[in-house]
């Protein structure tokens, strides 16, 4: 599933892939989010599965968030 989320080769299909990985919850679902919002966050192009990806993190390991919601942060 994480590996489906990283390609992000369909534009909103990220939504469902992070509702998965919400779901199973573990420790390296929270990895596999944390390298989908490093890779394309920073790209202005992939907003659309952006936010699930973020709230997805925020839920599954909220020490990994703050670097994506600090001001300045990525």
């Amino acid at each position: 599933m994480g590996d489906l989320l990283l390609a992000s080769e369909v534009c909103y299909s990220g939504g469902a892939h992070c509702f998965a990985l919400a779901r199973f919850g573990n420790h390296a679902d929270a990895e596999m989010v944390t390298a989908y919002l490093d890779r394309h966050l920073p790209r202005t192009d992939l907003r659309c599965d952006q936010p699930a990806a973020l709230g997805t993190l925020i839920r599954l390991d909220a020490h990994h968030a703050p670097r994506f919601t600090q001001p300045n942060g990525i």
